[in-house]
């Protein structure tokens, strides 16, 4: 064997010679950490939600619900709900009529199955 082989007993020796040794890291190693970890942090974004006069009321409202696509969202379905609720189209009538003609005003079925969609009422 060559003097500069090692032996598995060799390097056993030297690593629980180097679990034995206590080395801090030195201050230049923790700046570069530090500095590297602050270059990869997320920067907050400046937010207007607290002054609803510094931008105007737009930008404000859409800071309260999240942002403009979840503003544009909620206006779309407040926008939906009053067509349905106040001109009640003509499809929407006929369900409304088909689903409550028996119906006893204290036992709406408001959420009924698929079948009840299905059934035809014959007149005799």
């Amino acid at each position: 064997m060559k003097a500069t082989e090692m032996t598995d007993l060799d390097l056993d020796t030297l690593l629980s010679a180097a679990r034995k040794a206590d080395v801090p890291p030195s201050e230049a190693l923790r700046v570069r950490v530090m500095a590297d970890a602050m270059a990869v942090q997320p920067r907050p974004v400046a937010s207007h939600a607290a002054d609803p006069g510094a931008s105007g009321w737009l930008d404000w409202l859409s800071a309260v619900f999240g942002g403009g696509g979840a503003l544009a969202g909620v206006s779309l379905a407040l926008v939906g709900g009053v067509f349905i609720g106040v001109v009640q189209p003509e499809p929407v009538a006929a369900l409304t009529n088909a689903l409550m003609a028996d119906a006893q005003a204290d036992s709406v079925e408001l959420l009924p199955d698929a079948a009840s969609l299905w059934e035809e009422t014959l007149n005799d």
